[in-house]
């Protein structure tokens, strides 16, 4: 809705070349069409409900879709609109659409977020000389839930490790399968290098602990021959 206060007040103003700096050839369609409405009002502010209206649409659609599993959502969102008698699509495509680009990235960063609180906690286990559980449900449901299907992340333990995953963009348990980022087709951790194991330094040689300044002469300054001087006067005259 901001955007199409913005593109409304741009095109009154003729003031577009933001358009064509800031969103490159989409921005030109955008400007050209905004430029050729310049000049009245009731056509230029037609336009610009229009897409206002699509845009509040689409934003409770996707308000709705950010509080539901990724598995549940395909069912909220309408079909793609035609382009034919929809002139504002190139507006909406740079602007309504936003949601659906950012949302892969955080469902990404929640589940591993979550991921990381399990990690420790099994990790911490290790350590202590604990059994990992056989499941997750010691972990609250804030803790453990995979915002991709919506129930427990995927879960394997053989008694000396253990295995966590989230389904991953393609909504499907792939029991942990992954490629070398960790991103598909199943999501997991990040694959940290092993930290460096420090290394004590060899010991000093004790003949080297405190060693003897080296003391050096300095060379002998032989005195050179004495030189005269002699003064002489300026004549006179």
């Amino acid at each position: 809705l901001v955007a199409s206060q913005y593109a409304y007040d741009a095109a009154r103003k003729g003031d577009l070349q933001p358009f064509h700096t800031r969103l490159g050839a989409p921005g030109d369609n955008i400007a050209q069409q905004l430029e050729s409405l310049r000049g009245n009002d009731a056509e230029l502010a037609a336009f610009i409900e229009k897409y206002a209206r699509e845009a509040r649409q689409m934003a409770a659609i996707y308000v709705k879709a950010a509080g539901l599993p990724a598995s549940e959502r395909p069912a909220l969102m309408p079909d793609p609109p035609r382009s034919k008698g929809r002139p504002w699509r190139i507006l909406a495509q740079n602007f309504i659409d936003t949601p659906a680009r950012i949302q892969p990235v955080f469902d990404r960063t929640l589940a591993r977020t979550r991921m990381w609180i399990i990690a420790a906690m099994l990790e911490r286990s290790r350590r202590k000389g604990e059994p990992f559980p056989l499941d997750l449900r010691k972990f609250s449901e804030a803790v453990r839930t995979d915002p991709y299907s919506g129930g427990d992340f995927g879960y394997q333990n053989d008694g000396l490790d253990y295995k966590l995953y989230a389904n991953g963009d393609n909504l499907t348990a792939d029991a942990g399968d992954t490629d070398e980022a960790g991103l598909a087709p199943d999501l997991t951790l990040e694959k940290l290098p092993p930290y460096p194991v420090y290394t004590a330094p060899p010991p000093v040689p004790k003949d080297l602990q405190n060693p003897k300044p080296k003391t050096t002469s300095s060379p002998a300054i032989t005195p050179g021959p004495k030189v005269k001087f002699s003064v002489q006067s300026a004549p006179s005259g």
